[in-house]
């Protein structure tokens, strides 16, 4: 994740599970000056079409937050995320890539 209105490096990591359910968890730290925020954080997937699903909201206290929930929806139909404060400022935003679990070799 990075923060929405500066960019640049990285505040926290998003990682999408597709299944049923499919799982998402965040893990946030916006720590740096002008991006630290206590409060509720809402949570919302985005479509490459521009619309979007809420999937929850989790605590947020000087910056820091961890959560995790089942989500009801295919999470392959969805690109990205963003984290939004109650009165809907962008706190943060990622994108969803495909990734690549490697097991041991035993």
């Amino acid at each position: 994740m990075t923060p929405a209105e500066h960019g640049g490096q990285p505040v926290g990591e998003l990682y999408a599970h597709p299944g049923t359910p499919g799982w998402i968890f965040v893990s946030v730290a916006l720590t740096r000056p002008g991006t630290r925020y206590t409060g509720t954080a809402t949570c919302f997937l985005e479509r490459a079409d521009g619309t979007s699903v809420r999937v929850g909201d989790f605590p947020l206290r000087d910056g820091h937050g961890n959560w995790g929930v089942a989500v009801p929806v295919d999470l392959t139909r969805y690109s990205g995320a963003r984290l939004t404060s109650p009165d809907g400022t962008v706190l943060a935003t990622a994108q969803l890539r495909k990734g690549q679990v490697v097991t041991p070799e035993t």
